[in-house]
């Protein structure tokens, strides 16, 4: 590492090495882990201010060293300004044991420390990838299950693994995958800053259509691909004209079979609430507010650029700004508003730029 320093830097080759005085060579493992320690950081915040404000996704796994100590590594995944995704090692963490909470703690000290904001991570297709690393998934926890460790641990990994190939978690685990695929575009598409709002307004209707589709004429389909897969992966298939028990020690129900519990309570139940959630979140006047706002959208000089919608954004949303005197002033006023676009205001990008062309051409009492 000092060579390579020297080979850039004059000032560092003068003072490295066989060229720096007999006391000070830098090469005691105590100074080289400071040098390492320091450079490390160097890069961490180089890292940092790649990410900025911007989301992004975490990647940890866990293992043991060659001392068999348990460590954590921690990969961020995130979009740059320049639309490029990026995979960046940030840290190795070395942890008490490798228990959720543990590794939680821990990976939330880590993050806070650089000023990584928890509530700005984003979710990645890790039930996807669950559902085509199945197998080697389980391989690997037969042998932690073999490996040399603690009773304790060998209870918990037998334990995840018993769960891991049963059809509950299958089948919750395909579910989650059919309706996060659905509902990926619309998170993807509402991240982006520059989203164009009607084609976000599209999306979030296609996404209510697509998992109404599935609520409606999906069940047949998605049951015998999950029987499929437990096939493959020899896990076993309840019968599902069999009595569901609910819960140990609880009763039989007559009324209830396997697949009746299955699509009612599960299937039907959670396509339900997110059919829900994005009904609460977007409803017809929310979409219509956005769909409105757009004609004041400066993108493209103005081609959005609707008096008519404009005027009905006011009146409809805004009443109490606007008296009818007032609503008749404001359609003058976007007639001269929109020359000034043909004239003054071509290649306005953003809403800060046309707040500081309005300033710039004296119309500033536009922007009020």
């Amino acid at each position: 590492m000092l060579k390579f320093l020297g080979s850039y830097i004059e000032r560092v080759n003068k003072n490295v090495l066989e060229n720096a005085p007999k006391n000070v060579k830098y090469i005691s493992n105590d100074v080289q882990k400071e040098i390492l320690h320091i450079l490390a950081t160097k890069v961490r915040n180089s890292i940092r201010e790649e990410i900025g404000d911007a989301k992004f996704c975490i990647i940890v796994d866990e293992a043991r060293d060659e001392s068999k100590k348990e460590q954590m590594t921690i990969v961020l995944r995130f979009v740059t300004l320049d639309g490029f995704v990026k995979e960046r090692f940030f840290d190795l963490v070395h942890v008490t044991d490798n228990c959720a909470t543990t590794l939680k703690k821990e990976l939330i000290s880590v993050l806070s420390h650089y000023n990584l904001q928890v509530e700005n991570i984003r979710g990645s297709r890790f039930q996807e990838s669950l559902v085509k690393m199945l197998t080697a998934t389980n391989i690997v926890l037969n042998n932690i299950i073999e490996d040399e460790t603690t009773y304790a641990q060998r209870c918990e990994v037998y334990g995840v693994g018993k769960i891991l190939l049963s059809f509950e978690f299958v089948f919750t685990l395909h579910l989650m995958k059919e309706i996060m695929g659905i509902t990926n575009v619309l998170c993807q598409a509402l991240q982006q800053q520059s989203q164009d709002i009607l084609n976000a307004m599209h999306i979030i209707s296609t996404s209510k259509l697509l998992l109404q589709q599935l609520r409606d004429g999906g069940w047949c389909n998605f049951l015998a691909n999950v029987k499929d897969f437990c096939e493959k992966h020899e896990i076993e298939v309840p019968n599902m004209s069999a009595q569901y028990v609910f819960g140990i020690g609880r009763s039989r129900q007559p009324s209830v079979t396997v697949e009746h519990h299955y699509r009612i309570y599960v299937f039907l139940a959670t396509i339900d609430s997110q059919i829900q959630e994005l009904n609460s979140r977007f409803n017809e006047q929310t979409i219509e507010l956005l769909t409105l706002s757009c004609a004041l959208d400066p993108k493209d000089n103005f081609k959005s650029f609707n008096i008519e919608e404009i005027s009905k954004l006011a009146e409809k949303f805004y009443p109490l700004y606007f008296s009818s005197n007032e609503l008749n002033i404001l359609k003058s006023q976007l007639q001269h508003y929109q020359y000034d676009i043909l004239n003054h205001l071509k290649g306005i990008g953003t809403l800060f730029e046309l707040c500081n062309k309005l300033q710039e051409t004296g119309n500033q009492e536009l922007i009020t």
